[in-house]
């Protein structure tokens, strides 16, 4: 990740914070979402979203656009969660973040909705680990309080013109996912084994 232009080291520690989570979402009742803001496209906002995938699920993440409120987006929801995707990458948001279903979606471990095209109603779980990539990510609403944002910040007029020095990240995770996924664990099995403490933030 070390050209990957994180503005800060919290900044990164969202981005591990996010990895961790990713790989024991289906354990914990609830989650943050995960937001990757930069100020102007092509700065490694999805590449550093899809790495995360890549360690979690050996692949890039389902992605689409932030539905509207309302129906389509409840529709939109519960056919996402339906499908069991364990992530799911809200790709390019140009409006604000948020919304009254996606705040309920942060806090609940259900949703429940109709089938389409049938009258029963079904219950599937939240429990999926929710990214977002937006440029300079505006939020409405209580959704504030249920992300964490990572901001990268490549300090250039255009970004997507950067040249890298070292090798394509996505082949690196990929080739490298086992022993990686293991050290992601031992973090997660080293906290468990200390009793889980306090960690002052």
């Amino acid at each position: 990740l070390s050209e990957l232009p994180f503005d800060s080291r919290p900044s990164l520690s969202v981005w591990l914070a996010n990895l961790l989570t990713a790989l024991i979402r289906w354990r914990i009742p609830l989650a943050p979402f995960f937001v990757y803001d930069a100020p102007m496209r092509g700065t490694g906002k999805t590449k550093a979203a899809n790495g995360v995938a890549i360690l979690a699920i050996g692949r890039d993440a389902p992605s689409a656009g932030q539905p509207e409120d309302g129906a389509e987006a409840e529709k939109f929801w519960f056919s996402m969660l339906l499908a069991g995707d364990a992530i799911i990458l809200l790709d390019d948001v140009e409006g604000a973040i948020g919304g009254k279903l996606l705040c309920r979606i942060a806090t609940s471990t259900s949703m429940q909705s109709r089938l389409l095209g049938e009258s029963k109603s079904v219950s599937v779980s939240t429990a999926v680990t929710v990214m977002i990539t937006a440029n300079n990510a505006r939020y409405r609403g209580d959704i504030a309080r249920r992300v964490l944002t990572c901001r990268l910040d490549a300090g250039v007029e255009h970004p997507e013109h950067r040249t890298f020095s070292r090798p394509n990240l996505e082949a690196f995770l990929h080739e490298n996912r086992k022993d990686l996924v293991c050290a992601a664990l031992t973090i997660l099995k080293a906290y468990d084994a200390a009793g889980r403490p306090p960690v002052d933030l």
